[in-house]
This record gives C-alpha cells, sequence and structure tokens, in this order.
C-alpha cells in the first residue's frame, strides 16, 4: 500500500495495480472516491469508480470513528 498526501488531498494505492481510495478537499465538503481502473464493467468496458461527498461535520465523525476502530484493531495486534 502506497499513501501520498498534501494538505488537500490524500491518496492511497490500495490491493491492486492503479487501485485507489482518494480524499480529496472540495469546496466546503470532502470528496470520497474508489477507482478500480481494471474492474470490468459490462456496459462502458474496464474502469468504474464510486464516490460521494461529506460535509464537515460528517468528515470529522467519519475521522473520529476511524481512529478509535484504528486503536481497537490495533489492541488485538501481537508484538
Amino acid at each position: 500500500m502506497t499513501v501520498k498526501k498534501d494538505d488537500k488531498r490524500i491518496v492511497i494505492e490500495t490491493g491492486f495495480i492503479g487501485d485507489e481510495l482518494i480524499v480529496a478537499i472540495s469546496d466546503e465538503q470532502l470528496r470520497i472516491s474508489i477507482a478500480e481502473p481494471w474492474a470490468g464493467d459490462t456496459e462502458t468496458g474496464f474502469g468504474q469508480s464510486a464516490g460521494t461527498y461529506l460535509s464537515p461535520e460528517e468528515a470529522i465523525d467519519l475521522g473520529s470513528w476511524l481512529m478509535a476502530a484504528g486503536k481497537v484493531i490495533g489492541k488485538g495486534r501481537s508484538s
């Protein structure tokens, strides 16, 4: 997994070649999208993506949840 980030966005390359989770600041919201360039689609051929927008409040709630979940998962790891 590769993570690239700056103050406007973070791109996490996941799993298969070219698959990305992208979170970017867009106006007054955050845009979360997932791109799978090699995923098959019978209508358009290769490449699929999906995304949604989060308000600042929703982004804070998601961030808090992710941090808490990461701590729970981290406690289950062995040294």
